[in-house]
């Protein structure tokens, strides 16, 4: 399911993207690297708005949420 129009589609069709350590987003071609990944579609509006995605920010209601003292 693609993070942000949120369709389903096979996950080889998927891009998926992994947070590193120092908090960047790299592209995870071979769909191996550890930790969560972040699943994105082809559609060019779901790429530009990925490139403005900030994953583990905090939300409204979320426990889990990473805050701003922790980076």
């Amino acid at each position: 399911m693609c993070v942000i129009c949120r369709r389903r589609f096979p996950k080889a069709v998927l891009t998926r993207h992994t947070m590193m350590a120092q908090g960047n987003l790299i592209i995870d071609s071979e769909k191996i690297r550890f930790g969560r990944g972040l699943y994105l579609c082809s559609d060019p509006c779901c790429m530009v708005k990925f490139a403005q995605y900030m994953p583990c920010t905090k939300r409204r209601g979320d426990k889990y949420a990473r805050r701003k003292d922790q980076n």
